[in-house]
């Protein structure tokens, strides 16, 4: 679990896109709400301190005249906030204003907002104020000196503190959502990967996407309607790819694996069977799961075309025949032939196309070029790395092919070499 920043400002103005930061304070703790780190500093304004301001803070000319610049702390601050999960109380203020000063120095800096107005708001309805000061009040939260930015930072930390004590199954998933929501804003439509990971970093969810925010949008919807546990301590990542292919195989480094899979059997009589069991070595392989429910909803399915067939029951030769035959139609349309295969990127991804290619004794490569190869002769012209091909990899790009088969909108483009020629890019490599 993520360590919490409870953040506050205090500014010259209320106008974001031109006030000054006269005083910034944060407290960083753990989930359980132990500091980790108490921080505050003033800093010096280029025009002198409005009265009503000094009023209001209590801060005076003469406590910022030594204070640093911002720019002299900015890259201090960048790496304690930069990733992180911030909290204050009207966040979207201080966000504002530090993007602004982020911005200014040519810094970028993203970190993701919690806001304890808005949730009290939603939690606590028809209070007369949700103002910080009236919270506290509310909540009998000390509350010293408001409007200084560590006893708000103070202030806003007990009231998020007390929130998720007294909602926490809502609260959690608020936040959840809250995090999904702002990483499908930012996702683009283009291949990918999405992981979640529960707080013991254990991958709990994966998919290859052949659209990142579409398929991000269908799971927040999937998860708005769900009531899981803990949502709070749950991690959302995505990695963009140039196709579906990569995609697939980079679901190759995580560590949820698919230990279900139909493979292929035969009897004595010589009659095949598809069977569902657990991934062990020597079977002969068809598909690969993630869960033993979803590699029987898939044998279900190919029983069913079989058994549309009207296929003879008896045991004779010629009945197991036609009947073989009729499995093995179904085991091809589920098992793409992936060797003597030229499969690259339709787009590139930061200015470079991914494309592999396989041959039929068990050989791949991988290759990134600035240009998409249109004629295979041009792969002789390049540095080509090829290396044995393992069975998860295999099996990975196995799935992609069923899925890029079906695309209506192509993410990768499949091409079939020659035998020979695929050999000849083999030996040009030693």
């Amino acid at each position: 679990m993520e360590d919490l920043i409870f953040l506050d400002i205090e500014t010259s103005s209320l106008d974001t896109s031109a006030c000054e930061i006269l005083e910034l304070a944060f407290i960083r703790t753990n989930q359980y709400f132990e500091i980790q780190e108490m921080y505050q500093t003033f800093f010096r304004p280029e025009t002198y301190i409005p009265n009503r301001v000094v009023e209001l803070t209590g801060i005076k000319n003469e406590m910022v005249q030594a204070a640093p610049e911002f720019y002299e702390l900015a890259e201090d601050l960048h790496s304690k906030l930069h990733g992180k999960r911030v909290i204050g109380h009207n966040i979207s203020f201080d966000s504002k204003v530090l993007n602004r000063y982020f911005a200014n120095l040519n810094i970028d800096i993203d970190f993701r907002t919690f806001c304890t107005l808005e949730l009290t708001q939603k939690y606590f309805k028809k209070l007369p104020s949700y103002s910080l000061s009236e919270l506290c009040k509310f909540f009998h939260i000390p509350l010293k000196n408001h409007h200084r930015a560590l006893d708000d930072a103070k202030g806003s930390m007990q009231i998020y503190k007390i929130c998720s004590q007294l909602k926490p199954r809502n609260f959690q998933r608020s936040e959840f959502l809250k995090q999904f929501e702002e990483i499908v804003e930012k996702s683009d439509e283009t291949p990918g990967v999405i992981i979640i990971k529960n707080s013991r970093d254990n991958v709990i969810f994966q998919k290859a996407s052949d659209n990142l925010k579409k398929d991000l949008q269908e799971k927040l919807k999937n998860e708005s309607t769900n009531d899981p546990k803990n949502l709070s301590d749950f991690k959302i990542e995505t990695i963009e790819c140039a196709s579906l292919t990569e995609a697939f195989i980079k679901l190759n480094d995580f560590k949820l694996k698919k230990k279900w899979i139909l493979y292929l059997v035969e009897n004595k009589s010589g009659e095949k069977f598809i069977k569902v069991g657990s991934f062990k070595r020597g079977r002969n392989i068809i598909q690969t799961f993630e869960s033993e429910s979803l590699a029987l909803k898939q044998l279900n399915l190919i029983r069913s075309k079989i058994r549309n067939r009207n296929l003879p029951v008896g045991k004779d030769k010629l009945s197991v025949l036609k009947r073989n035959q009729a499995l093995e139609d179904q085991v091809k349309l589920l098992k793409p032939d992936i060797f003597n295969l030229l499969i690259q990127s339709k787009e590139s991804l930061n200015g470079f196309f991914t494309g592999y290619v396989f041959n039929e004794d068990r050989y791949w490569c991988e290759f990134k070029t600035e240009k998409a190869v249109k004629n295979p002769e041009d792969l002789l012209n390049l540095d080509l790395k090829f290396r044995p091909l393992k069975g998860r990899d295999r099996f990975s790009i196995e799935d992609a092919l069923r899925v890029i088969r079906h695309q209506s909108i192509k993410t990768d483009t499949v091409r079939k070499l020659s035998k020979n020629f695929v050999s000849e890019l083999i030996n040009s490599q030693f």
